[in-house]
């Protein structure tokens, strides 16, 4: 897990400002792992909004679902988290402005409310088989998620996306048991 804090002066500048699979696959690991389209997307170079911009293109396809996938797979370090702030709170830095300068009050507060309506969303979405659709595929996908990553495992300079997305489909057909 990389708890290190998000600063993009400690990312280097990509090697292509365009998705490769490689660029795909390592945004993916990273957003799985912490959640965060922000700091996943300045790992690898990347903008948030070109994080957006692939999901929305037809070659983005595998892409999309992967990122819903992630967001399954990252609940387990907000559950870690939440379950942590519950027991033993978190600290709150407040600025007091006093006559002689300024001091700060540090305070340990709990308040876990919205973080267990996070949650329980989260489990809702887990415990319930989808129906259709790319919640569905999410779902499959999570469930075998060193497979699926390994699908952008090919060639950087191959730029066939109808060959990506047809991978894809082999991929779920073989793993979809509905």
């Amino acid at each position: 897990m990389d708890d290190s804090p998000y600063n993009p002066t400690h990312f280097p500048a990509p090697a292509s400002y365009h998705w490769t699979p490689r660029l795909q696959r390592d945004f993916l690991e990273a957003f799985a792992t912490n959640g965060s389209v922000k700091i996943s997307a300045a790992k690898v170079g990347m903008s948030p909004s070109a994080v957006y911009q692939l999901k929305q293109r037809p070659e983005g396809a595998a892409f999309r679902i992967g990122c819903a996938a992630a967001v399954l797979i990252a609940r387990t370090r907000l559950a870690d988290e939440l379950l942590d702030r519950a027991i033993w709170g978190h600290d709150e830095t407040t600025e007091l402005q006093r006559e002689d300068g300024r001091s700060f009050v540090k305070r340990r507060r709990i308040d876990s409310r919205l973080g267990l309506a996070m949650l329980a969303r989260l489990d809702k979405m887990v415990e319930t088989r989808a129906q259709a659709g790319e919640e569905m595929l999410a779902q499959i996908i999570a469930g075998d998620w060193p497979g699926f990553l390994s699908l952008f495992d090919i060639d950087s300079d191959n730029k066939d996306a109808e060959g990506h997305n047809a991978a894809l489909a082999l991929w779920l057909a073989g793993r979809d048991n509905r």
